[in-house]
Parts: C-alpha cells; structure tokens; sequence
C-alpha cells in the first residue's frame, strides 16, 4: 500500500539567465536582509553579486559568513541568534548545505518560543516566520 506524504513547493523558482535581477523585486517590501553566506563563496564573488542587487533596491543588509561546515546544534544557535539581533525580516542563503540548513532554521526561530534544541526534540513545532530566498551553489547567477 502506498504511503501519503505531502510535497511543498516553495513560492516561485527563478532560473536562467538574468534570474537574480528578480532579487530587487522580492526584497521590495523587507527593511533589511540577512545575507547567509560562508568565505568560500564570498572569495568567489558571488554573494557579492547578491548584495550588489540588495543595495540596488535600496534595502540595508547584514552579511553573515562565519558560518561552520557540519554545524553543532549550539554553533547554529549562536548564528540564528546573531541573526534575531540584526532585525532583518528577509534571509538570502547563497551557499551549500550547510548555509542553507542553517538560513532556514534561522528563518524558523525568529521567535523566541523555542531554540535548535527544541526543534530537535519536537520538530513539528516549526512553523516559517521570515521569507527566505536560497541560492544554491550549484546554480550560476
């Protein structure tokens, strides 16, 4: 017998050539964005190319690129809570696994009504608080 299961689809998939041009429209209506990101990718110039659209929107941002390849539960926390205090209301991950897990959890606990322990523990307790863009990178801006 087959199992259900539910598949959520994110809002909108931009691809192609020019796509991170739609970058100034989805961050129109945010006072500042939280930028997820790691040095790899910054010595590449890519989150450089993100940001260079942010600013062109006219929107604040924060860059966050300390973050740990295969991070500890703790070292995720300290990140989301580095995050809470920047009062950005939109995430752009441009990144890996890593970055992107930890862009989404942070677009998770925005609240302060649990932690990363506590979703650990009861994960059906999530629920998004912040819109987030991911940028993977295996794609090409």
């Amino acid at each position: 017998m087959l199992k259900q299961y539910t598949l959520r689809m994110p809002g909108a998939v931009f691809g192609g050539e020019n796509s991170l041009d739609n970058l100034t429209n989805l961050v129109k209506d945010t006072a500042k964005v939280a930028v997820f990101t790691d040095k790899g990718i910054e010595a590449t110039g890519l989150a450089d190319l993100v940001t260079a659209k942010i600013g062109q929107a006219g929107k604040e941002y924060v860059v966050f690129d300390e973050l740990p390849a295969e991070p500890s539960y703790q070292q995720a926390q300290a990140a989301i809570d580095a995050f809470k205090a920047s009062g950005a209301d939109f995430i752009v991950a441009v990144g890996g696994g890593s970055v992107m897990d930890i862009a989404k959890l942070a677009s998770l606990l925005k609240t302060d009504e649990y932690g990363v322990k506590e979703l650990l523990d009861t994960p059906l307790r999530a629920h998004k608080c912040v819109p987030t863009l991911m940028i993977p990178t295996t794609a090409r801006p």
